[in-house]
């Protein structure tokens, strides 16, 4: 067994609960940047943060599918390939379909009375509408051109990790055992270098031989560049999680790793701001500057959180406990909160504010109930209860 999978990496758990609070308030500010398409828009937009998210956009999701990854590797560990098959079917299938058909229902109905002026209430569009399973083109025309229900919105992310761990699951088991070995003694030899310019090459010719070809759909099928871009980020997670050799190098080298990263960014503004036209025009040179901040931005996030944050508090495993079930319902109560405060029109600064404010109260008190619902637990994204906890909540 890799020493690197001997014990749980807290490291990956703080990295995954900070990746997971960012996309929560990245999909805030998704509601108020100006010139960004979105479920619904409020009339508070504003260009100014276009600049902070153009700076996480090439980097967020790309950590959280190679943390996903690298988690699936301790449970692979523990699990085996047919046991991790059932267990991330079990983890992951329960709060999809429990979001797809209860809590993104509401975000699709404020999107329709956002979009096309649809004015009937909700259990009439549940019924009517949002289980057509169909396209709502024909019914409103083309302002709801690509508007298939039902459907899972924000959730793709756990509809994609499912996915790929079903496919690891089936080619680790399928893989003769010498190949196996043999992956596993290369990929335990794999060092800090080699980590920094491979995945960036892998990457950034992903983006340039399909980005624009076939432009992110979060649609499961023919989402091609999507999936050689994340699948690849997944796989890596899972190859090197243990890599016995990779993770002190990364802290021995971080503080120049975290150079290259300020180099990268230059470059990746110089392209964005179009300092140099003929590097910005270049689909090549736009796609490899992309990546190679986004990749090196993520190595400097693994280095310093596995050289200061590896070690466990009485903070982590509560945090680490709610993340999932704070995103299952976070987009819904974006979308919720601005649909209601919008009414009263508040203004530009307390409009953000309270929306952020309901949404975190929302997510919270969504956590507490899950907590209590005892068989319910999976399907609000906690894990369910050991059988010496349910007879406690039982004669309590």
């Amino acid at each position: 067994m890799p020493a690197a999978l001997a014990s749980r990496r807290h490291d990956l758990d703080w990295i995954r609960a900070g990746a997971f609070a960012l996309l929560i308030f990245y999909h805030l500010g998704m509601l108020y940047v100006q010139g960004w398409g979105w479920h619904v828009k409020s009339r508070w937009t504003t260009p100014a943060l276009q600049a902070p998210m153009l700076l996480l956009n090439p980097w967020r999701l790309t950590l959280l599918f190679f943390v996903s990854g690298a988690v699936s590797a301790h449970a692979l560990r523990k699990f085996g390939a047919a046991g991790f098959a059932r267990e991330r079917s079990y983890r992951l299938a329960l709060p999809l379909l429990f979001a797809i058909f209860v809590v993104v229902p509401l975000q699709s109905y404020a999107e329709l009375w956002h979009k096309v002026d649809y004015r009937g209430d909700f259990l009439t569009f549940y019924v009517e509408r949002y289980l057509t399973f169909g396209n709502l083109a024909p019914i409103y025309g083309p302002e709801a051109a690509g508007f298939y229900l039902p459907t899972y919105n924000h959730m793709w992310f756990v509809l994609y990790v499912l996915a790929y761990a079903l496919v690891a699951a089936t080619m680790l088991a399928a893989a003769p055992r010498r190949l196996t070995q043999a992956c596993a003694r290369w990929t335990a030899g794999v060092g800090a270098w080699a980590f920094l310019i491979m995945p960036v090459a892998a990457l950034g010719l992903s983006r340039a031989w399909l980005g624009r070809a076939y432009p992110e759909t979060h649609l499961l099928v023919n989402d091609w560049h999507a999936h050689l871009h994340y699948g690849l980020a997944y796989a890596l997670g899972l190859a090197t999680a243990g890599a016995g050799r990779l993770w002190p190098e990364l802290v021995r080298l971080r503080r120049l790793i975290l150079a290259l990263a300020l180099a990268c960014l230059a470059l990746r503004l110089i392209v964005v701001l179009k300092l140099w036209p003929a590097l910005s025009a270049s689909v090549w040179g736009e796609a490899f500057a992309r990546e190679a901040y986004a990749w090196t931005v993520i190595c400097v996030i693994l280095a310093y959180a596995h050289a200061g944050l590896d070690r466990d508090s009485a903070w982590r495993a509560p945090i680490n406990q709610a993340i999932f079930t704070f995103y299952l319902f976070h987009q819904t109560f974006i979308i919720g909160a601005w649909w209601l405060v919008q009414r009263w029109q508040p203004g530009p600064v307390l409009e953000p504010a309270l929306v952020m404010l309901l949404t975190l109260a929302g997510c919270w008190a969504a956590y507490a109930l899950a907590l209590r619902s005892g068989p319910l637990r999976p399907w609000l994204g906690l894990r369910p209860l050991p059988a010496a906890a349910r007879v406690r909540a039982e004669t309590a």
